[in-house]
């Protein structure tokens, strides 16, 4: 069943109904939906529809000229599609010409899923496409839509400048993993506690979501899906990056040391054993899959990162699966579920962290700040009164250039005592804006000496609930 994507299946439809040529781009990291999206969009509609496959020339014109007969012959069996296939395409232009006169006769959506492999086979497909856009398509009120999952080509080959395709009517979709919220409509089943911890596990992707039993508990999800030899979800990071990269051996020790806590870049290259300039390239390409993150603290001029992994499957993984994988498949998992069960609510608590920012981005949106955020994210610097090192896990700035506001998230199972919003207002005078807006977001609760305390200072007490039902 097709779940969420509302607005990009409208602007699609929108699309449709316009009497010129369309060019959408759909593309975003594996398994977050982009082929079920292109599928929800043209049923029902006439569409000329091909997955480019890692291969020679041949397959992928073979495959190119399957989907043109089906589609020209839809109501004749499959036998006689392999009989007509005797007339295979000599080059891409050949395939193209047909194409090019069905367009001329009807409205036709004309689909390239994972482009990028299409792309590796026949390297002059962007030019070619370029040419009959030019020169035949945009003549026509047809869609041609490019599909894939390599962010990076996608981005480099078919958004930038310099490709052959830039332009033409294009119009681009980055698909983005489901948002907690959607995770809570997806999983409507479970506790708002377990949907975060799903969340957190799968970061948000609709294909690893639907991989969730909702008759089972956390802890039983997370055995079926990582703790057998047959899990699911037991090799899908090494998959992953066998798919993006040529020898991601190396990769593994650089997200492994970020995992245990390395997070400068000299404490990475030192943990991983690499050198400098090989870990900042490894980083890079981290970044541009959109694996890491580097994450610099809001409101200060430092230009020293941190390094981070941003997709929190990753994050998951390599934290509690990937050292433990040959324990999982000689079957010994208990020492592994034990580490889980007792070490999951503090890696949580950084994911609840995210909510809570994207909540204040709702609030912000729904006009319930008085003002619009510009800049969110934290804070970590040095306090010159006590000189000791300070971290503040939510710092935004707003479009009041003189406002500045300042949260505290605790994922704890009791209720937060006096001593957190304390310590909120005090790392609070570390800066000098004028107006500050001061937040606790909890788990659970607060303390009655925490809400005394809290209203005489202004500060709003938001807890999980609260978001969940916003």
């Amino acid at each position: 069943m097709f779940f969420g994507r509302e607005f990009e299946v409208s602007e699609l439809n929108r699309q449709y109904e316009s009497n010129q040529f369309e060019f959408p781009v759909i593309y975003g990291r594996r398994r977050v939906g982009k082929t079920e999206l292109i599928r929800e969009f043209i049923n029902g509609k006439s569409a000329i529809y091909v997955q480019g496959i890692i291969g020679k020339e041949k397959q992928n014109l073979d495959n190119l000229a399957l989907a043109i007969y089906e589609f020209k012959y839809q109501e004749l069996p499959f036998q006689f599609y392999q009989e007509k296939l005797q007339l295979y395409y000599e080059s891409i232009e050949g395939a193209f010409e047909d194409i090019t006169r069905l367009m001329e006769r009807e409205k036709i959506i004309f689909i390239i899923d994972e482009f990028p492999y299409l792309a590796e086979s026949i390297p002059s497909v962007s030019s070619v496409l370029q040419m009959y856009i030019d020169q035949k398509w945009k003549y026509t009120d047809s869609m041609l839509i490019l599909c894939g999952s390599s962010m990076s080509f996608i981005e480099k080959q078919v958004l930038s400048y310099e490709s052959p395709l830039y332009g033409r009517n294009m119009t681009r979709y980055k698909l983005q993993p489901f948002t907690f919220k959607e995770c809570c409509d997806f999983l409507n089943l479970v506790s708002k506690e377990d949907v975060l911890s799903y969340y957190a596990i799968t970061n948000g992707i609709p294909y690893y979501l639907s991989m969730i039993n909702q008759d089972f508990d956390l802890m039983e999800n997370i055995r079926q899906l990582f703790l057998q030899r047959n899990g699911r979800l037991l090799e899908e990071p090494i998959n992953l990056l066998n798919m993006e990269l040529k020898d991601p051996s190396s990769y593994f020790g650089v997200l492994t040391a970020i995992a245990q806590g390395a997070t400068k870049h000299n404490e990475i290259a030192t943990k991983s054993g690499f050198s400098s300039s090989l870990t900042s390239n490894i980083l890079e390409n981290l970044i541009e899959l959109g694996i890491v993150e580097k994450k610099l603290p809001i409101v200060s001029q430092t230009k020293k990162g941190i390094y981070i992994i941003q997709d929190n499957l990753f994050k998951f993984w390599f934290t509690f699966i990937g050292k433990n994988v040959n324990f999982i498949q000689t079957g010994r998992t208990k020492m592994v579920e034990q580490m889980i069960e007792e070490r999951l609510m503090n890696f949580l608590g950084f994911v609840f962290e995210e909510i809570c920012r994207e909540w204040l981005l709702d609030e912000a949106e729904q006009g319930n700040l008085n003002a619009f955020i510009t800049e969110i994210g934290s804070w970590w610097g040095g306090n010159p009164t006590t000189k000791q090192p300070e971290e503040i896990d939510i710092i935004a700035t707003t479009t009041n250039a003189d406002e500045l506001i300042i949260g505290e998230c605790k994922w704890w199972n009791k209720p937060i005592g006096i001593s957190v919003a304390q310590s909120l207002i005090e790392r609070a005078t570390l800066f000098h804006h004028a107006k500050k807006q001061l937040y606790l977001f909890v788990k659970t609760g607060f303390s009655e000496k925490a809400i005394v305390l809290a209203k005489d200072k202004g500060i709003k007490l938001i807890t999980f609930e609260e978001i969940c039902n916003q």
